[in-house]
């Protein structure tokens, strides 16, 4: 029988089943080949000349281009093809009941359970492979990007493939599937955020053709047309930046003080990219005299309240002078992050004003189709323990042994958004299992969260991402709940983003 990629199975059924020709088909059989890097030639003219390392708590809401773990955590080359052949006939045997039911709801059952089984198999990257390779596919004929996209990101932290190359891949090819009407939010958002993804890495080819075969997954849904078209303007808006800011990148190769050039570098990577990180200390040596002066103030990490409180007002001052609504968003997002950091000591009509401009920060990017509230949460970690979201706060629980904060007689706080925060906790000890009091937050009633490590290190405030058990969440009883197993000695600092959509 004739191989077919399995990214290409929902074209391939409906097909089958239209000529009534072809007959059963089964996920295993198929000889996939990952496809090659999704990243644009061009992409590498818009990087900035020179590294920069601002200070970390210089906020950013570019999302890492690559999804290669950091660090020094090493990736399995992808199996032979003979090898993949053996496993997938045992795969075939295990899993020979649930691959009698091709319904939708079976498909994602058992991409679910592929899913799990594949945390299970670390230890045979053979095994692990096929699993994630197969569960790809199901997620593909669950018309679940959701899933499909879970096992691709696995993938791409386990072995050396391109998770985003084999998520576009999917979105790319995923066909309209009746009965799957009620999951075109959920993988229209899914869709946005690999969109993100790309533009965070310059790729705009790519990112525009993800948004069309988006249109077709949104059906006759006009709001989620209408929000991926928003984003197709947006992206048109951002390449065209980025070309226009390639000879001030060139320019600073050469000349890496030259004011105007880093002016417009700056500019391009905080208002467009969203990357204040990157964009910050070009700013801070631009031509511009008030954005300079700003950068700086902020490039100087202020520790007090009032100080951060005049930066973000500032800057929220700059955001409301822009004309259009992609720059002004950008800004107004970032200053809505520096006050959030020093929310908790402010008090009376200036507090009220400030959670005010966070409110309307966030309806602005979320009319934009972007991530309109992100909480970061930072925390000194040796064994289980769960992070509870709910919409007055954060909180809390452990199971046995040391607290979070607590590791061999250290009592280190919980920073919440760069905040410290210690908790206190309703049975005496260190350790134990017990539940902290809250950390006070106006979120709101949200529960589509997404909870992702972007740090976890012996010390705190680097990017390494040490290899431990991965974080899972769930919602429960109206909270979200991420729960970090940690079952590997030493502690670690996890910095974990909260992030949601409203």
């Amino acid at each position: 029988m004739k191989q077919i990629g399995w990214f290409v199975v929902s074209v391939v059924l409906v097909q089958a089943a239209a000529v009534g020709a072809a007959g059963p088909r089964n996920i295993f059989d198929d000889d996939w080949t990952p496809p090659k890097s999704t990243e644009a030639p061009h992409a590498a003219s818009t990087r900035p000349a020179t590294p920069t390392n601002p200070p970390p708590h210089v906020e950013s809401s570019t999302v890492p281009p690559k999804d290669d773990l950091p660090g020094t955590v090493a990736r399995h080359a992808v199996p032979a093809k003979s090898e993949q052949a053996s496993v997938r006939k045992v795969m075939k045997e295990v899993f020979a009941e649930q691959l009698v039911d091709r319904s939708i709801p079976g498909r994602r059952k058992l991409a679910e359970k592929l899913l799990t089984q594949a945390e299970k198999a670390t230890n045979a990257p053979v095994d692990q492979f096929v699993l994630l390779a197969a569960a790809v596919d199901a997620g593909t004929e669950a018309v679940n990007l959701t899933l499909a996209f879970k096992a691709g990101d696995q993938m791409g932290k386990a072995f050396e493939v391109d998770a985003l190359a084999i998520n576009v891949e999917t979105a790319t090819k995923l066909s309209a599937k009746s009965g799957a009407a009620d999951l075109a939010a959920e993988n229209v958002r899914a869709g946005l955020e690999l969109v993100d993804r790309l533009s965070a890495g310059d790729d705009y080819p790519t990112a525009v053709r993800v948004c069309t075969a988006l249109i077709s997954m949104a059906g006759a849904n006009a709001v989620l047309r209408t929000e991926i078209q928003k984003r197709q303007r947006d992206l048109g808006t951002a390449r065209a930046a980025g070309e226009k800011v390639a000879k001030d990148v060139e320019k600073l190769k050469a000349a890496p003080e030259d004011p105007a050039a880093n002016l417009a570098v700056g500019r391009y990577y905080c208002f467009v990219k969203g990357d204040w990180h990157g964009g910050l200390p070009h700013l801070a040596k631009g031509s511009d005299a008030g954005l300079k002066a700003l950068a700086a103030q902020e490039l100087a990490a202020p520790a007090a309240a009032n100080e951060v409180v005049q930066i973000a007002d500032a800057w929220w001052d700059v955001g409301a002078k822009q004309a259009d609504l992609l720059t002004r968003g950008s800004i107004s997002q970032h200053a809505a992050a520096l006050y959030k950091r020093v929310l908790e000591g402010t008090s009376s009509l200036r507090r009220a004003q400030i959670e005010k401009r966070i409110a309307d920060a966030a309806r602005s990017t979320a009319a934009d189709g972007k991530v309109s509230h992100e909480i970061v949460v930072e925390a000194l970690i040796d064994t289980v323990c769960s992070i509870h979201v709910t919409a007055k706060g954060i909180y809390w629980t452990n199971q046995q042994f040391n607290k979070p904060g607590m590791h061999d007689g250290v009592d280190a706080p919980t920073y919440v958004d760069g905040v410290a925060w210690k908790p206190k906790w309703s049975k005496p000890g260190s350790r134990g299992t017990d539940t902290s009091e809250g950390f006070a937050m106006k979120i709101g009633n949200a529960t589509d969260f997404k909870a992702e490590v972007i740090g976890c290190a012996e010390q705190r405030g680097t990017d390494k991402i040490d290899q431990r058990d991965p974080i899972t969440s769930e919602i429960v009883n109206g909270e979200f709940v991420v729960t970090i197993p940690d079952t590997q000695a030493g502690a670690r600092w996890y910095r974990i983003r909260l992030s949601y959509r409203q």
